[in-house]
């Protein structure tokens, strides 16, 4: 019965969009940490992501690939997540497009401008790298605080304030992460800790776009409120 009160297409779009997400999530999560096992000298815990595929890596250019790919399915997760919504609110519709765009310019664009340096110096695809990967990251940092817009009913409690978790933890993350970026006194350990930062920044809205995914699964699969009105009128 639940499985009619719901448009069979937004159900299809729903499953999609979950299937893609935790896809990429996943398996990205996975292989940073399989990449570096074939990057001799590299560390994780120091050196960040966009190492593994910038010039004078010996799988530069498998992980470029890989990276193009997986912004590929992160963009089809985005696209299926908008189109699996019936009432298309606006919030749902920016956070589709915010994480198209992170998608695009930060992973996709992660692997068509690798993040290259020579004598420690950002060449111009570095540079372009780096452009596109802010663009990118700041439209992910938005997302979870403009969703959040979406779930105010009460019965949306616990989605709200886990989204709102996200906002306050993953912006101050991201700061460090950045700050972790350069020498500073007294905070040698922030900088040896540099490639940590951003491992956790990435798992921590991994699993946002993941637990959106799945709750607008699950929504997909119940009855609204409204349709749930009409039955009981009916009866």
């Amino acid at each position: 019965m639940i499985d009619e009160l719901k448009p069979k297409n937004f159900r299809a779009w729903a499953l999609v969009s979950m299937i893609a997400c935790l896809v990429a999530c996943i398996s990205d999560l996975g292989a940073v940490f399989v990449f570096a096992r074939y990057y001799p000298g590299y560390n994780s815990m120091s050196q960040p992501i966009s190492a593994l595929g910038a010039m004078g890596s010996p799988i530069s250019r498998f992980v470029s690939l890989w990276w193009i790919l997986i912004g590929i399915i992160l963009f089809i997760f985005a696209f299926a997540y908008e189109k699996s919504e019936a009432s298309l609110s606006k919030y749902h519709r920016i956070t589709s497009w915010l994480i198209m765009l992170y998608a695009v310019f930060e992973q996709a664009g992660s692997g068509i401008f690798p993040g290259n340096r020579i004598a420690g110096r950002l060449t111009s695809t570095g540079i372009v790298h780096n452009v596109l990967g802010s663009v990118g990251i700041i439209a992910l940092l938005v997302a979870p605080l403009v969703l959040s817009r979406k779930y105010k009913q009460p019965e949306d409690t616990a989605m709200y304030r886990f989204l709102r978790i996200i906002t306050c933890t993953g912006i101050p993350l991201f700061i460090i992460f950045i700050l972790s970026h350069f020498t500073l006194p007294g905070l040698s350990w922030l900088k040896a800790l540099h490639g940590f930062w951003q491992r956790l920044f990435l798992a921590e809205y991994y699993a946002f776009m993941s637990i959106a995914a799945i709750r607008q699964y699950r929504d997909n699969r119940l009855p609204d409120p409204e349709t749930l009105f009409n039955l009981s009128q009916q009866h």
